[in-house]
């Protein structure tokens, strides 16, 4: 004590009160109830003390973890004395007063996965990834086959594809994702894909050399996934082509069955075509070549007499680029 100074007797009551009342604070003020429900459901994530209490704890001790993740449709139980290790490895035990249940059991939200839903969900999925069907051909569809899977999911999930593409006639193999919250599963589902096109079959014998047309064909809709390799598709496919061998009665159309035939002859007129912009303009040329469509020939300009090349874009059409 400075010398001097003498402390009044009120003085020193008054400290003597304060030191008490500061003694008592530390117990009332941590003290605090764990009322621990009986069960609870939660996501598929870790469990935090605040997920199995029936009232608010404070905010470190809430933020505890009692365990991990867990599976989906699965359950775990904890107690109250692993719930107080817990508590004292947090250094969050003083004051702590347990009420409630003995144990809470825990329910991750989710349910074994259902076939039916998955392979509706595919269906929906593939839908926009079906080539579109022609005009009066019957609609496009799928056959799926998944593998079996046994898995859980959660409540929320989602299907998705890894690499979205548009399918092609016949058999596909497509990379699919389940998503959820927490994770995902990939697996390969095997699409075949039904699509109708046009097929010609010979009316009667087609010699060698006959250039093709539509009305030499009976005409039907095929599912191209059940037709043979090399069979052409479509009327559009028989423009500026002629017989390459000859084709008998009832004989369906194949590729080697076509050879391409000159849309322009040498010596023939032609327009040169030459755009700029919205502008077109054409000039009157002559072939000096035989020319299939998109080959690349001569061409004589008879405004200046000039040869030029240009691209076949159709019967004596020539696109010219300056």
């Amino acid at each position: 004590m400075m010398a001097g100074y003498r402390l009044s007797l009120t003085e020193i009551g008054r400290m003597v009160l304060l030191l008490i009342i500061l003694a008592a604070l530390p117990v009332t003020t941590l003290a605090w109830t764990l009322e621990l429900s009986p069960a609870a459901t939660v996501p598929v994530k870790p469990v935090k003390l605040a997920d199995v209490v029936v009232k608010p704890v404070p905010e470190r001790a809430a933020a505890i973890i009692l365990v991990g993740a867990g599976t989906p449709g699965t359950t775990c139980s904890v107690d109250r004395r692993l719930i107080l290790r817990k508590l004292v490895e947090a250094g969050q035990s003083d004051g702590v007063r347990f009420a409630g249940a003995a144990q809470c059991r825990i329910s991750f939200a989710g349910c074994r996965l259902n076939h039916s839903e998955l392979e509706r969900r595919v269906r929906q999925t593939l839908q926009s990834w079906l080539p579109d069907a022609e005009p009066a051909a019957p609609p496009s569809w799928c056959e799926i086959k998944l593998p079996h899977l046994d898995l859980t999911v959660e409540n929320e999930w989602s299907l998705e594809l890894v690499s979205p593409r548009q399918l092609k006639p016949g058999r596909n193999l497509l990379q699919a994702r389940i998503t959820g919250p927490s994770r995902a599963s990939r697996f390969t589902v095997t699409v075949l894909c039904h699509v109708f096109g046009e097929v010609g079959r010979a009316n009667g014998r087609i010699l060698s050399g006959t250039e093709l047309n539509q009305e030499l064909f009976t005409w039907e809709w095929q599912d191209l996934s059940q037709i043979g390799h090399g069979v052409v598709v479509g009327r559009a496919s028989l423009q500026a082509t002629s017989a390459r061998r000859d084709i008998s009665i009832g004989d369906l159309l194949r590729r080697a069955d076509l050879k391409q035939t000159p849309i322009i002859r040498q010596g023939q007129p032609v327009d040169l075509v030459l755009r700029q912009g919205a502008v077109q303009v054409k000039v009157r040329g002559t072939a000096r070549q035989d020319g299939l469509m998109n080959q690349t020939i001569t061409v004589r300009n008879q405004l200046t007499g000039r040869l030029v090349t240009g691209r076949v874009i159709g019967p004596g059409l020539v696109a010219w680029g300056r």
